[in-house]
């Protein structure tokens, strides 16, 4: 097996993918409006996360099964922008966060639903890619 050897064009594509990611991610958080019902919850980054999810498991199937589209567009839009726009980094300190100022049942009732939700997101992106594209 060989190693990869990134192009310029690949780190090109991860920059700036990564930057539209995180200004997408950063009006998400800003714009999205909270559920009355569950204002502590972080709605914004739940909402980026099974987004996130969902789009990467749609696009793991579109751009493998598409040999016209350039590898470049693959690390663009996996690496750089779902993977600056998805923000486990923060969901995790917002459950630690939670934690910290005694909101037990919420956080473990936002990291439970996290992680099944984003798994069940995924698997439908490449159901919903299998069905369409296939």
């Amino acid at each position: 097996m060989s190693a990869f050897s990134p192009t310029l064009g690949h780190w090109f594509a991860v920059a700036g993918g990564g930057a539209l990611g995180a200004v997408l991610r950063f009006w998400v958080a800003t714009q999205l409006i909270p559920v009355r019902a569950f204002p502590a919850w972080p709605w914004g980054t739940f909402a980026v996360n099974l987004t996130g999810s969902l789009l990467f498991g749609f696009l793991a199937v579109w751009l493998a099964g598409s040999a016209a589209l350039n590898e470049h567009l693959r690390y663009l839009l996996m690496m750089g922008l779902l993977g600056s726009f998805t923000t486990y980094s923060t969901f995790s300190f917002e459950v630690v966060r939670l934690l910290d100022g005694g909101a037990w049942t919420l956080a473990a009732g936002y990291g439970l639903t996290t992680l099944v939700g984003c798994v069940a997101f995924a698997g439908l992106g490449l159901g919903v890619a299998r069905v369409v594209l296939e």
